[in-house]
């Protein structure tokens, strides 16, 4: 193989690697709203009832949640640890009464997505 070849090939690896985190979609079924142009904060509208909010990501990656006192009040944990394209949030019962923002890190690179997540309007 030729050189140039190479480290074309080796360039290109390198920036699907180091790319940014996106998120494919979420599940409960949600309608996901982009707020603004940046892609790392989008706003999740998911029924009351939900009890599991499922984040798909564009790429696998080891996340970590960052763990604030909104989070705790209305998830009971986020399911993660090893490296996946999902992230799991099991929501506490009576929860998501005020929007709430999850931050979501690739402990990897640093990079990072927030998403609001939310109630559907008039869910009691």
């Amino acid at each position: 193989m030729n050189l140039g070849f190479i480290l074309i090939v080796s360039f290109v690896i390198g920036s699907v690697i180091a790319a940014p985190l996106h998120v494919e979609y979420v599940l409960a079924p949600v309608p996901l709203k982009q707020k603004t142009d940046d892609k790392s904060k989008l706003i999740a509208i998911v029924p009351l009832n939900t009890s599991t909010i499922v984040i798909k990501f564009d790429k696998p990656f080891l996340a970590e949640i960052e763990k604030t006192s909104e989070f705790s009040a209305n998830f009971d944990q986020a399911l993660v640890g090893k490296e996946s394209p999902i992230v799991k949030l099991l929501t506490k019962p009576g929860s998501l009464e005020k929007p709430v923002v999850v931050n979501i890190k690739d402990t990897k690179n640093g990079d990072s997505v927030k998403v609001m997540i939310t109630k559907e309007a008039g869910a009691q």
